[in-house]
């Protein structure tokens, strides 16, 4: 077995990992686990590093004309898919949460749906504002 396939054999088998740890991710912000997600962020970013390299590395031997990738398409896609899946999932949290904020400050977003749309906000110093 050359470097090559190698390469190949390891990335197919970190690719199936990142989309392992993107599905335990999705199952932690659909349950609002969010205490266990530190520790599944810091090992997909490693995840991510040692993928980007082995991507680099890929390209080296793309450039002396080898490439047999096919394997690893099917991954790539479900990887990028998952993690689309997964911010916005993220992103809706943070509506949430920016919203309670809002809910518990007394926070006014203003009415956008009336005719011309009032961007203004309230603009008083509540309790979350001031230095501690």
């Amino acid at each position: 077995m050359d470097n090559y396939e190698l390469l190949l054999k390891t990335q197919l088998a970190d690719y199936q990992s990142m989309c392992d740890l993107l599905l335990e991710q999705k199952k932690l912000l659909l349950d609002e686990r969010p205490q266990s997600m530190q520790e599944i962020n810091r090992r997909m970013e490693q995840l991510f590093m040692k993928l980007s390299r082995q991507e680099r590395m890929l390209e080296k031997f793309a450039a002396r004309g080898e490439n047999d990738e096919k394997s690893l398409g099917g991954l790539r896609r479900q990887v990028k898919a998952l993690t689309e899946e997964n911010s916005a999932l993220a992103k809706n949290k943070l509506q949430f949460i920016s919203f309670n904020i809002n809910l518990m400050t007394c926070s006014t977003a203003g009415n956008s749906y009336g005719q011309g749309g009032n961007d203004k906000t309230d603009t008083k110093l509540k309790i979350f504002d001031q230095s501690v």
